[in-house]
């Protein structure tokens, strides 16, 4: 877990219920991610995947802090994803921080 940095991805996606979404997200998109932007930026990248939470964490408070400290939000779609109050919660601050700030910040 990373304190006090950045964040260059916050990724969203449904981490639970019926399919294997988040289960493909968490053991190939993921890894894919960092592979790929680790060719493309100069530092090692940051990547939030929400499975860095720890356990008895206050969850909610660490996604806010992580979508405010994101550059950039990749939302993995998936039917589910728009049944998650959790997702759409993720989804709609960061188009609103995109339509209100210089979002992405470089």
């Amino acid at each position: 877990m990373w304190v006090g940095l950045r964040v260059d991805v916050f990724l969203s996606y449904r981490r639970s219920g019926r399919g294997n979404a988040g289960a493909w997200v968490r053991h190939h998109f993921h890894p894919l991610l960092v592979d790929c932007l680790a060719d493309e930026l100069d530092h090692e990248p940051k990547v939030f995947i929400d499975v860095e939470a720890e356990t008895g964490s206050f969850w909610p408070g660490l996604l806010e802090r992580r979508l405010q400290d994101g550059r950039v939000l990749v939302a993995v779609l998936s039917p589910r994803y728009f049944e998650s109050p959790w997702c759409l919660a993720e989804w709609h601050t960061a188009r609103a921080r995109e339509e209100t700030s210089d979002w992405p910040r470089r």
